[in-house]
């Protein structure tokens, strides 16, 4: 893809100005708060990935964990199997 930088439309606007310049000098460049994100998500997923899921999920979860089909699990939630 060549993507040499990244910044997120909620930044600094700032931190544009300060991107295309490392850019332009042939550095890369990635906002600190995407790097923080990606650095500690990653260790707080491997840590528990079942905090990471919401409750509807974890019900689904447990409901496919006692050997229900799909389409029970969505009968029982009142939801489309395919949702």
């Amino acid at each position: 893809m060549g993507i040499q930088g990244y910044v997120s439309k909620s930044d600094d606007p700032r931190l544009l100005a300060k991107a295309i310049r490392k850019v332009a000098a042939g550095e890369r460049f990635v906002s600190p708060r995407l790097a923080e994100a990606a650095t500690f998500a990653g260790a707080a997923i491997k840590a528990s990935p079942l905090t990471q899921m919401s409750p509807r999920e974890l019900e689904i979860l447990r409901l496919l964990g006692r050997g229900d089909r799909i389409s029970e699990v969505a009968s029982e939630l009142g939801i489309s199997y395919k949702t």
